[in-house]
């Protein structure tokens, strides 16, 4: 059955306002994960299945998510917000700054047994799934409102080089985020009253474009989704940067691949003459061509970098015209109907 406009404004409720994404899938937690499971790439599903195996504990990535499933109650949320929170160099992990947004994935616990029974395997095997040998740390996080959670730190975590599950109880909600600060903002939200004087400027249901965009659903929907592209931008402007980067990278190969040996014939008639070369010129000359190469890749950045920037930031320009965007995807006996709703920027 589809999430209703009043569930989907209750789960909002624990989102901060500052959140540039919000999305609800309604259904068995459990299945709607082994969809998305099922769509990643052979290779991954198998090295997934294997990690899974080998504890012992799980017959493989189904026998798992069927536990989440057990877990949590229908309706999983998820959120999204720009990775702008001031440094705290007392609290923060080693991590590498990739430009990943900040996410909240949180739902309402229907088994805590179950819940107790996944956040004890992850504690046992997260350094498997971290891609490395070294077991990520573990520590406890506490929160405001009595909350405490759980961190797993690594610096394989892309961007902020943890994730952290929190439960509270009070509302019987877990959330896992990959930022204590965000997760921190969940549970504040969460805890503040609609009516409270605060509620309005933390809670993203109480806000008059959120509210704008549930209003429209006609008696809910399997798949919600509401976007606020002014809260993305500093995100945005950093995916694009990145973007930019690794398609110069990509070009540099092709080109590289192309200009090289004819660098090294150039290079070498003009370093050594004809002849066999010793190991020793040989080895000056790979220097001098990857010295050259490397002023060329400089060159090349110079001009393509701002001009790959420009082609990226096109691409994404149709999104920011709006203040607002919202999608609903509801699925009958028969039909499937799709709702989209906006609002146009036009200061």
């Amino acid at each position: 059955s589809p999430v209703g406009s009043s569930r989907i404004r209750y789960l909002a409720g624990a989102i901060p306002s500052d959140s540039f994404l919000f999305g609800v899938v309604a259904g068995d937690p459990g299945k709607v994960l082994q969809q998305f499971e099922g769509a990643l790439e052979p290779d991954i599903r198998r090295i997934l299945d294997e990690i899974v195996v080998n504890t012992g504990q799980y017959q493989g990535m189904a026998h798992l998510l069927g536990e989440v499933g057990r877990a949590f109650s229908p309706g999983l949320c998820i959120s999204l917000r720009r990775d702008d929170y001031p440094a705290d160099a007392a609290r923060d992990v080693e991590h590498d700054n990739a430009p990943v947004p900040l996410f909240a994935l949180s739902g309402k616990l229907r088994d805590r047994s179950a819940f107790s029974r996944l956040i004890e395997f992850f504690k046992a095997n997260s350094w498997r799934f971290a891609g490395g040998d070294e077991r990520p740390r573990l520590q406890r996080v506490e929160l405001r409102g009595n909350t405490s959670g759980i961190a797993f730190a690594s610096p394989a975590f892309p961007g902020t080089g943890e994730i952290v599950v929190v439960e509270i109880p009070a509302l019987r909600m877990a959330v896992i985020s990959n930022s204590y600060k965000y997760a921190e903002r969940v549970v504040q939200a969460a805890l503040t009253p609609a009516r409270d004087s605060s509620g309005a400027s933390r809670k993203l249901s109480e806000k008059p474009e959120f509210r704008q965009a549930v209003q429209a659903l006609d008696g809910g929907a399997h798949v919600f989704l509401y976007g606020d592209p002014l809260e993305a931008k500093h995100w945005l402007d950093e995916l694009v940067a990145d973007m930019a980067d690794i398609s110069f990278r990509n070009e540099m190969e092709t080109v590289f691949m192309r200009e090289r040996p004819q660098v090294e014939l150039s290079l070498r008639a003009k370093m050594f003459g004809g002849g066999v070369l010793s190991s020793n010129q040989a080895a000056q000359l790979q220097d001098a061509v990857d010295q050259e190469m490397a002023r060329r890749r400089n060159r090349l950045r110079e001009r393509r970098i701002p001009e790959l920037q420009k082609e990226i930031e096109l691409a994404v320009l149709p999104v920011t015209l709006f203040e607002w965007l919202s999608g609903g995807f509801k699925v009958r006996r028969r039909t499937a109907s799709v709702m989209l709703s906006g609002g146009l920027s036009l200061d």
